[in-house]
């Protein structure tokens, strides 16, 4: 599910609201305003990223080369996968409250009552942009710093961001899933092989955990982290790190020495450690 899926699934089965107005035109100036700020920052990480030549031994990607990896989230690089992040969901939220505010004032007879949920959701989606509109920096203070210092300002931002989208995120899952305990015996034989027999490899004196699977087996794995995580059971975890995403395509990852094309996965059962697991699909 994108970021926003509840509020364009509200949008979709209500008309738009003359008592939302003020909401409506609040939100469309918050949402774009964030989007460029989020567009100039990454703009600025990609072109520090690209003119600095020197390479770290580990990943030998170019210095804040990861920094940008983690930060798929904030604009994606995959075409197929571009709709789901954050710059391109405010995007269409501007666009959709824009155009409901528009509606709305043509509409300032109507005497349709208010849809509580509505305005709930618009509230909730407002204060969420308006904490990760107070990460972001002047640009003047960015200019401050050295090209490191600059890529560790962005990299922060883009943390904290990426945390409060995170939060808003699995908040949004808990309340589309029946909220329940997971027990023992809900947890799938594919899930439990995973944790507990994935292939251990070494590269360049690195131990990773790698697993083989085929696209169905992850569909299935997808599924069930979403129960897992919406159910808020904390003695398990079933994430995907690239978890805005509706569909998880095997990419190369500058943060791991596993060059193949992997999906990854951290995951933890009752009285076990955590394991960041490399999904190889064929």
């Amino acid at each position: 599910m994108g970021l926003f899926s509840g509020i364009f699934q509200i949008f979709k089965k209500n008309n738009a609201q003359t008592e939302l107005l003020d909401a409506y035109k609040s939100l469309h100036a918050l949402t774009s305003v964030l989007a460029q700020e989020l567009r100039a920052l990454r703009e600025i990480q990609n072109t520090l990223v690209n003119q600095n030549i020197s390479y770290t031994n580990y990943s030998n990607h170019p210095t804040g080369g990861i920094g940008r990896e983690k930060a798929n989230f904030i604009e994606e690089k995959i075409v197929l996968l571009k709709r789901y992040d954050l710059i391109r969901q405010l995007s269409k939220l501007s666009a959709e409250t824009r155009l409901r505010f528009k509606l709305a004032e043509e509409k300032l007879c109507s005497s349709q009552p208010i849809s509580e949920i509505e305005k709930i959701e618009m509230r909730k989606i407002i204060n969420l942009v308006h904490q990760m509109l107070s990460y972001i920096p002047a640009i003047e203070d960015i200019a401050n710093h050295s090209t490191k210092g600059k890529l560790d300002l962005i990299d922060t931002v883009f943390r904290e961001i990426r945390n409060l989208a995170k939060e808003f995120h699995d908040a949004e899952l808990r309340k589309e899933e029946m909220i329940r305990e997971i027990t023992s015996r809900e947890i799938s034989p594919l899930l439990r092989k995973i944790y507990y027999e994935p292939e251990e490899i070494i590269i360049n004196n690195n131990r990773i955990y790698k697993y083989d699977l085929g696209q169905k087996q992850l569909s299935l794995l997808i599924n069930e982290s979403r129960k897992i995580m919406a159910s808020g059971d904390k003695r398990y975890l079933l994430f995907f790190r690239e978890w805005w995403r509706d569909k998880q395509l095997p990419t190369q990852d500058a943060t791991t020495s596993l060059k193949e094309p992997h999906v990854n996965v951290i995951i933890k059962f009752p009285g076990g450690p955590k394991k960041n697991i490399h999904l190889v699909v064929h």
